[in-house]
């Protein structure tokens, strides 16, 4: 079962998580504080370390707000910015994506509050997410030993379900 080898299996190169945000609504900071709980436990299975993020709660869910954050945080040092966001409306969604990839490249994961919501998959979810990030962050998550000489591999994503929400957590 793949799901079950990555979860016993750290990654080639780890990252360390020493410099990133973490955005959020004040509602979602329980939330916030639970992710980072369980990243830091669950960093030490993967070969990461995962220091405490910069914290940036914000009053209300506008995307005003969170943009607004994102653009006054922005640092060379940051390697990651988290952001929770409470509803999957996707004109936010969109637009915290096209500032972290274009305005200010930087890596980023944006989660649902909903998928945070239920504590029984919380450990699962986050060890996804860091694996993510780890990936993200140039990383190799996983390799393996093709015997093959002068062979090249290709592989195509020729199927989307279209009912699905793609981007979101």
């Amino acid at each position: 079962d793949f799901s079950q080898a990555t979860s016993v299996n750290a990654p080639l190169t780890p990252v360390n998580l020493d410099n990133w945000l973490l955005i959020c609504t004040q509602r979602d900071q329980n939330k916030g504080r639970d992710l980072v709980t369980v990243m830091k436990e669950g960093a030490r299975k993967l070969g990461m370390r995962v220091a405490a993020p910069v914290l940036l709660p914000l009053r209300d869910d506008r995307t005003e707000s969170f943009i607004r954050a994102i653009t006054s945080n922005q640092s060379q040092e940051v390697q990651c910015v988290v952001t929770i966001v409470p509803t999957d409306r996707d004109d936010r969604y969109n637009a915290i994506k096209q500032l972290y990839y274009i305005n200010s490249p930087v890596a980023s994961q944006v989660i649902k509050s909903k998928t945070l919501s239920q504590p029984q998959k919380l450990r699962s979810v986050v060890q996804k997410i860091m694996l993510q990030i780890n990936a993200k962050l140039r990383e190799e998550l996983w390799a393996c030993n093709i015997p093959l000489g002068n062979a090249v591999i290709v592989g195509i994503d020729t199927y989307h379900e279209p009912t699905s929400r793609a981007g979101y957590s």
